[in-house]
């Protein structure tokens, strides 16, 4: 007969730890507890710190790009300025019988002065009633009352002399988008 192991009985109460193995016990537990807390710290501490770092970094990189886009933006009004003050001077060569006419000539020369200008997509010349003139992408110019937008009041009761620029708005005659920039003429 082959004897076996005895095997402890599941049965059998088992001897409760003694009283420094559950101290033991409770001092690893807490331990860890510590460590985990310990590490849990450290990391947010380090994401707060790259969160500000990341932070101030994107404010600098926009405080640059605010600072380009202000230049390009004056450069482009300045731009905008010159072709609108040639164009002026153009419709003042054209008067006739003291006022400003609509020719096809003016309409030719006021598109050859904003072809090289990729961001002026036409030029739009109204009398002192708000009635088209001349529109640099149709010609002949359609019959179109224009006294109600808020440039050309600006312009007309305000007297307004300098450069206006008005707020993005759909075109009437190609349905596109734009920023409407303006300035008075005045024919006599």
């Amino acid at each position: 007969m082959q004897q076996h192991p005895a095997q402890p009985d599941p049965q059998a109460g088992a001897l409760p730890p003694p009283k420094s193995a559950r101290r033991l016990r409770h001092l690893v537990l807490g331990l860890g507890v510590l460590a985990v807390a310990a590490v849990l710290a450290g990391t947010t501490i380090s994401l707060w710190r790259m969160h500000a770092d990341v932070i101030q970094a994107a404010e600098d990189h926009l405080l640059g790009l605010a600072q380009i886009l202000g230049a390009q933006t004056q450069r482009s009004t300045h731009a905008v300025e010159a072709v609108l003050n040639a164009a002026a001077e153009d419709a003042l060569r054209s008067v006739q019988q003291g006022r400003i006419t609509g020719s096809e000539s003016l309409y030719r020369h006021l598109g050859e002065t904003i072809a090289s200008t990729p961001f002026v997509r036409a030029l739009v010349l109204l009398d002192a009633s708000g009635k088209l003139i001349i529109h640099t992408e149709q010609f002949p110019t359609p019959t179109v009352d224009l006294s109600g937008l808020d440039y050309f009041r600006a312009h007309f009761a305000e007297g307004q002399r300098q450069l206006i620029v008005s707020a993005p708005r759909i075109g009437w005659l190609r349905g596109k988008l734009s920023i409407p920039v303006s300035r008075r003429v005045d024919d006599a």
